[in-house]
């Protein structure tokens, strides 16, 4: 529960940054939605540099405190001290929003990097048991999922009367967050012991990265991971557009964008309640099976869900579409969760080749990957929006026709489908299956009685 909690601070440190920022950049304050997707691909591509050099630090870091542990309470205090001032440029002329949005979410993703690098690297080496490693790492997103069931209510919140307008709300309800996500983290740094793991020969960046490179097992898992994440992060936030403009709209278009931050909410406290069923659903059928076969009946599962968001999102029924919302959300939490798992088999892996313990290297490459589609995904969201006719200036009065609101229906669906079956088909062909982690146990058992 102690090693969970970080992933309540981890789950507010991200999805309260993506949740808000095209409702107050673009929707509130009215920058450029093509401007604001370039914009938010400058920090990913930032990851892309910075997360290694952070996971090796983290791997060849010794302190009495732990090699992982003070870069968390450092990373999660920068971000709850960011947070609020994400929210405040200090003029609302566009060049000038867009320059200060870039440098604030810079600063503001290497606080996340510190941050989540290093606690990834922590989860991954607190067990060695096939099985046991997807029990502890569900724990992650059981405490992760508490942090996402009340961020999903954040853009709500900024629309409580008291602020005027979620612009102002968003700095004020972005301090309270901050504090969740300092509390989180110190119950992790207090509560983790970690390993007192026997010093290992320092290995510099670069050949960190091309010792990652050549494992097999882990570029084809991160193959699958990005796959998913362009398919759907590139098109999730276009369903706040489908619900603003079309499936929620009235005639008031404040009470619109209202209404549909409340369907946001209510599907993020659906999709967290479900998916306290889903993990342990998903836990039990690896354990009965393979993670493998796991991970492709929940991708299977999603691709229904997501498939289903046609017939769900229609005006005449606005709450029908928490349903596949639910059935493709809950069911992708299952695949993150197995995805880590697998990502710690393989460091054993890894470990057996190279003689050393990289956990931080690794969970900065999965990093990596991750932000790297969400640069892709964020860069392509903001034009595409653009290529379906949308116009910034006319949508902040509600003008949105509706053949543009079909477009992005047909996008949104089709984008995530497509992602998710491609991802099956590959997941099928994934090479560490039980019983080669099994042998890789103990070949490496044998390794350390010999050495002993």
């Amino acid at each position: 529960m102690a090693f969970g909690a970080g992933g309540f601070s981890s789950a507010f440190i991200m999805q309260v940054f993506f949740i808000l920022v095209y409702p107050i950049y673009q929707v509130g304050l009215g920058l450029n939605p093509g401007w604001l997707g370039w914009a938010l691909t400058a920090p990913r591509l930032l990851d892309f540099f910075i997360d290694p050099i952070i996971g090796n630090f983290s791997d060849n870091l010794s302190t009495r405190w732990g090699r992982r542990r003070p870069l968390i309470m450092f990373g999660a205090g920068f971000c709850a001290m960011s947070l609020p001032l994400l929210w405040m440029p200090p003029s609302h002329e566009p060049r000038m929003m867009l320059a200060y949005f870039v440098v604030m979410s810079c600063l503001y993703t290497f606080g996340y990097a510190t941050f989540e690098v290093p606690y990834t690297g922590l989860g991954y080496e607190l067990t060695d048991d096939y099985d046991e490693r997807t029990r502890v790492l569900a724990w992650r997103m059981y405490m992760g999922l508490a942090g996402v069931l009340l961020s999903c209510w954040t853009l709500k919140l900024c629309f409580l009367p008291i602020f005027g307008s979620e612009v102002k709300g968003a700095p004020w309800v972005s301090l309270g967050i901050g504090l969740c996500i300092v509390i989180g983290a110190l119950v992790t740094v207090l509560g983790v012991k970690e390993k007192n793991l026997k010093r290992q020969p320092e290995v510099r960046v670069l050949e960190a990265i091309q010792l990652t490179l050549k494992n097999r097992p882990f570029m084809k898992l991160m193959v699958v991971n990005m796959i998913i994440r362009i398919g759907i992060v590139a098109i999730g936030p276009i369903i706040y557009y489908i619900n603003a403009f079309g499936v929620c709209r009235s005639e008031n278009f404040q009470a619109s964008k209202d209404f549909a931050s409340q369907i946001t909410g209510l599907s993020g406290t659906l999709i967290v309640l479900a998916s306290y069923f889903t993990l342990p659903a998903a836990v039990w059928i690896s354990k009965q099976g393979s993670k493998r076969f796991s991970m492709g009946l929940c991708l299977a599962v999603a691709a229904l869900g997501s498939a289903s968001f046609w017939f769900t999102l229609d005006p005449r029924w606005p709450y029908l579409q928490l349903v596949s919302a639910v059935v493709s959300s809950a069911a992708m939490n299952g695949v993150w969760l197995l995805m880590s798992s697998m990502v710690a088999d393989i460091c054993d892996e890894d470990e057996l080749l190279t003689g050393m313990r990289r956990e931080g290297v690794f969970g900065a490459s999965y990093s990596v990957v991750e932000k790297l589609a969400g640069a892709i995904a964020t860069g392509f969201g903001g034009w595409l929006l653009l290529a379906l006719g949308y116009d910034a200036q006319k949508a902040l009065g509600g003008d949105v026709a509706p053949e543009i609101i079909s477009r992005m229906k047909a996008i949104y669906v089709l984008s995530q489908c497509g992602a998710l079956l491609v991802a099956i088909w590959l997941i099928a062909s994934y090479p560490l299956t039980r019983a080669r982690a099994a042998e890789v146990r103990r070949l490496l058992k044998e390794r350390e009685i010999l050495h002993s």
